[in-house]
């Protein structure tokens, strides 16, 4: 519920506070005074745009609100979401620049106007003359059954909703997996062609680049063995003889030297170096004379894995990978037949599946249309419209065919006959814009029995009624403020009587600065406003008279 609401600059309303508790709360008021400024300060938070002629112009104009949350579902999604939150409290507001733009916050972040309105609509119900039509709407009174009934039906409805949606995407796997049919089969058929090349080639891990040496080793076999020759007979050469001798001598001249001690050293690693290069050489030497392959058959192996690389590559890295995933798709394309059967009895159990809790949705609804048509009957009778009758009529569709949809199989609508005289019909053709007004009161009344702890804000859903029918109005209201806050825009006297905090909107009287405010009236101000409500004119004996009679009546309600 809102506990603080602050407007600033908003139309006429220059700076108003707001402290709100969980009761009826009317807001009265001569005509033009400003009433709708306090709505469109509630449509501001509910992420609505404001009109620009109701912005001020030398200030930003704001509304802040502060919010007591009970639902503690939504709290957990609040805090899941790192929202700012104290003792339960919710601040939130909107500050708009004289061209419209504005600025969101919610829970100390800002928010884009569509974040704060998805939040808020979970916290706040506006109930206008135009909102009545939603009674006509396809859905609402499905909701409405929906809502009435036990947790039990909302988890079965939850269930139905989300295998609903899995089935649908079933379906379209299996539609896809039709069309694909053809395109698959093409896929087979060249990925069979792709793994029948690179088997029938068969290539090593960098053999390309192996390849490539062996190749350019065997272009210049002369030279490398010319080459070869003459580094493998240097440990035999008369070179090495010489400084073997020169390391003997010069051993025999090292005791005490260190110089002479550093050249032996230094001559023995030249012997070691040349033995070591000469046995590598003889050793490459004997491998390349005992080569496996020419070189025409090594041009045609190296022309064979270009070929592969450029049809699977581009690299051979890349068409060895390809190779080992073609295998793998190919072993699950290989019987299209059996995946369609599997995906095909997917589909059928999920079927039964959703027809069970189709089913079991269908019949809680027709007991629970059934209650809520009685309790909404008898609440218009006590409304002042004693021959009506309110019906929650039920009609299933076909299991499984188009119309079954996410909520089920079930087409719900209110339909209404003001006396027993008259034939049933749909409440947009019959009904009065008086009836609709006690409709939506009555439904509301009943609904609040599940309890929601929403603010709920009517404007002027009075209309077309008065006498004995406002009164009831008002009791009605009165018994609603007790499961949630009820903020109601009225022009009724009877109904404003039964207000626990009432509030006056005044425009001021200064020629020179028009504003509005809004002050709280009770005893006797609450009286005299109440007696103008009545006669149009404050301080009318008989209408405070009237007006003391009035209160006296909602106080013992």
């Amino acid at each position: 519920m809102i506990t603080f609401l602050k407007i600033k600059n908003l139309g006429l309303i220059k700076d108003v506070e707001l402290d709100l508790k969980q009761e009826l709360i009317a807001l009265t008021g001569e005509t033009g005074a400003g009433k709708t400024m306090v709505l469109s300060a509630i449509d501001a938070l509910l992420g609505k745009k404001i009109a620009t002629n109701l912005l001020a112009q030398a200030e930003n104009t704001s509304v802040e609100a502060e919010f007591e949350i009970v639902d503690e579902d939504f709290l957990n999604r609040l805090k899941a979401e790192e929202f700012l939150i104290e003792d339960n409290r919710l601040i939130v507001s909107r500050i708009f620049s004289k061209d419209g733009k504005s600025k969101s916050f919610l829970g100390g972040r800002a928010v884009p106007a569509t974040l704060l309105g998805e939040y808020l609509s979970e916290l706040i119900f506006v109930h206008g003359q135009k909102d009545q039509a939603k009674l006509t709407k396809s859905g609402f009174a499905l909701n409405a059954v929906d809502q009435y009934a036990d947790h039990n039906h909302r988890d079965i409805l939850k269930a139905h909703q989300e295998m609903f949606l899995e089935l649908k995407q079933m379906r379209l796997a299996l539609a896809q997996f039709d069309e694909e049919i053809a395109v698959k089969e093409h896929e087979r058929l060249r990925l069979e062609q792709m793994i029948q090349d690179i088997q029938d080639v068969n290539p090593a891990d960098n053999e390309d680049a192996e390849l490539t040496n062996k190749i350019n080793n065997l272009q210049n076999t002369e030279k490398i063995k010319i080459a070869l020759s003459i580094v493998g007979e240097l440990a035999e050469s008369t070179n090495l003889d010489t400084i073997e001798k020169a390391s003997k001598l010069v051993a025999s001249l090292a005791s005490g030297d260190t110089r002479f001690q550093e050249i032996q050293t230094k001559l023995n690693m030249v012997i070691e170096e040349l033995v070591s290069t000469s046995s590598w050489a003889n050793a490459l030497s004997l491998e390349m004379s005992g080569q496996e392959m020419s070189l025409d058959e090594l041009e045609d192996r190296r022309f064979k894995i270009n070929r592969l690389c450029k049809l699977y590559g581009p690299s051979l890295e890349q068409v060895i990978n390809n190779f080992n995933q073609a295998e793998l798709t190919l072993a699950q394309l290989a019987d299209p037949g059996s995946y369609r059967a599997q995906l095909i009895e997917k589909i059928t159990a999920q079927e039964i599946r959703i027809s069970d809790f189709a089913q079991k949705l269908s019949k809680n609804r027709e007991k629970v249309a059934k209650q809520l048509g009685d309790l909404v009957t008898k609440e218009l009778k006590d409304l002042m419209l004693s021959e009506a009758e309110f019906v929650v009529a039920v009609e299933k569709v076909e299991l499984l065919s188009s119309h079954h949809g996410q909520n089920g199989i079930d087409k719900v609508e209110f339909i209404f006959r003001s006396n027993k005289n008259l034939s049933f019909g749909n409440l947009a053709k019959i009904a009065s814009g008086g009836e609709l007004s006690r409709l939506m009161l009555a439904l509301e009344v009943v609904m609040a029995q599940v309890g929601h702890q929403a603010t709920m804000i009517f404007d002027e859903v009075d209309a077309g009624v008065g006498g004995k029918a406002a009164i009831e109005i008002g009791k009605r209201l009165k018994r609603l403020a007790k499961a949630s806050q009820v903020v109601l825009v009225t022009h009724l006297p009877q109904i404003a009587a039964f207000s626990q905090t009432h509030l006056v909107v005044e425009k001021s009287q200064d020629p020179n600065e028009i504003s509005t405010s809004v002050k709280r009236v009770q005893g006797e101000t609450q009286k005299m406003e109440i007696s103008r409500m009545l006669a149009g004119l404050a301080g009318s004996e008989s209408a405070l008279q009237h007006a003391e009679e009035l209160l006296k009546l909602a106080q013992s309600a």
